[in-house]
């Protein structure tokens, strides 16, 4: 039985690192990435290799961009977690996807969020 929407929040928030909890802002995406999809991020050459919740961990985001971020991708099945580092965010005019807050450490000023629930 696949994991529920909230299962897979969950499995994202709990895949933070203790810098990431005090620093971080995780997003994730409202629709799901087939498996074998390539990643809709800048400067990432991968593809998904189930299908996944695709998330987005921002570990400075008072910071200009190109600074350290990661892609999390998390089995719909059975909460199984994949991570790729990056430098460049997903968001944009031409992103093909929606994101929302997953999780935002208390540190982050509004002004340093990217998109809104």
């Amino acid at each position: 039985m696949a994991l529920s929407d909230e299962q897979l929040v969950e499995r994202l928030r709990a895949e933070l690192d203790p810098q990431e909890r005090a620093g971080a802002v995780a997003y994730f995406a409202t629709e799901a990435l087939a498996a074998g999809a390539p990643l809709p991020a800048p400067g990432v050459d991968a593809v998904a290799p189930f299908e996944a919740l695709l998330g987005f961990v921002d570990r400075e985001p008072t910071a200009n961009w190109g600074h350290s971020s990661r892609y999390v991708l998390v089995n719909r099945e059975n909460g199984e977690v994949a991570s790729i580092e990056a430098q460049l965010p997903p968001f944009g005019p031409s992103a093909p996807l929606q994101w929302r807050v997953a999780y935002r450490a208390h540190s982050v000023p509004d002004a340093a969020v990217a998109v809104s629930n």
